[in-house]
């Protein structure tokens, strides 16, 4: 099957376009991978750097940045990755429960330590309802690509 790379990245564009969540994409993308490729099998103590509520995304959708920091032999580790859900309609209590400064417990993996959770636990629905937008998404604007460089 001849692929039509012009297609495939207007196909791309429009579908972050349209998501309107570019950084959301790449966040569920990489929350995923953190969840399948690693097992938070340790825990150890850590301190909370920032807590704050910011507006991410065109839309301006109120979401946390926790950010929080701990030790593994004499390296120090930062990470935000409070649970693998990513909703947004909790932002403000999450930011409540892991305020600045706060001793916290992190999950990380023994084998990567740079990998951590603070709260561990499956995806939520955010995860899955992102990925199913960018995989329902993405085919329907590359065929509308193609149809319209065939139509003029």
């Amino acid at each position: 099957m001849f692929i039509n790379m012009k297609s495939l990245v207007l196909a791309a564009v429009v579908t972050a376009l349209a998501a309107g969540m570019t950084q959301h994409i790449k966040r569920t993308f990489s929350v995923l991978v953190d969840y399948v490729v690693t097992n938070p099998d340790s825990v150890t103590e850590g301190t909370v750097l920032n807590s704050r509520t910011i507006r991410v995304g065109r839309w301006s959708v109120l979401a946390h940045e926790v950010v929080f920091a701990y030790k593994i032999g004499d390296k120090v580790y930062r990470n935000d990755l409070v649970n693998y859900d990513l909703r947004t309609s909790n932002a403000s209590e999450l930011v409540k429960k892991y305020p600045a400064g706060n001793t916290v417990a992190v999950y990380y993996d023994s084998a990567k330590p740079q990998y951590s959770v603070l709260e561990k636990g499956k995806p939520g629905s955010g995860v899955y309802l992102q990925l199913f937008t960018v995989l329902c998404i993405f085919p329907f604007s590359y065929a509308v690509s193609l149809w319209l460089q065939r139509n003029p």
